[in-house]
C-alpha cells in the first residue's frame, strides 16, 4: 500500500505556501474570462513549432473583469493581457499567454 504525505497547507486552502511563482486560480476559468469579455486584435499568421498559427492579442481591462492578485506586501485588482494562438482551419487553441497588468 502506498501512502501519500499529507499536505496541511492544502487542507487549510493555502496553496500559495508551496507555489513559487506564476498564476494560480481558485476555480475561475481563465479562457472563459478572456472569451467572454476581452478586446481582441488580430495579429496575423506565424509559424509555431513548424506549423502555421493565427495570433490574436487580447486585453481584459480591470474594470470589466478584474482579477484579484495577492502577494507578500499587499493585494489588489488587476487586468489581464496576452495572446492566443490557434490553428487557422479548426481554430483549436495551440497556446495561451496571459499576464496580469
Amino acid at each position: 500500500m502506498v501512502r501519500l504525505a499529507r499536505r496541511p497547507e492544502l487542507e487549510r486552502g493555502q496553496s500559495t505556501a508551496f507555489i513559487g511563482a506564476g498564476m494560480i486560480g481558485n476555480g475561475a476559468l481563465t479562457l472563459n474570462n478572456i472569451l467572454a469579455g476581452a478586446i481582441f486584435t488580430y495579429r496575423g499568421e506565424e509559424t509555431l513549432g513548424g506549423r502555421t498559427a493565427v495570433r490574436y492579442d487580447f486585453r481584459l481591462p480591470r474594470l470589466l473583469k478584474g482579477l484579484q492578485i495577492s502577494m507578500p506586501g499587499g493585494d489588489g485588482m488587476v487586468g489581464e493581457d496576452g495572446s492566443l494562438l490557434a490553428n487557422p482551419q479548426s481554430l483549436d487553441l495551440i497556446r495561451l499567454e496571459s499576464r496580469a497588468v
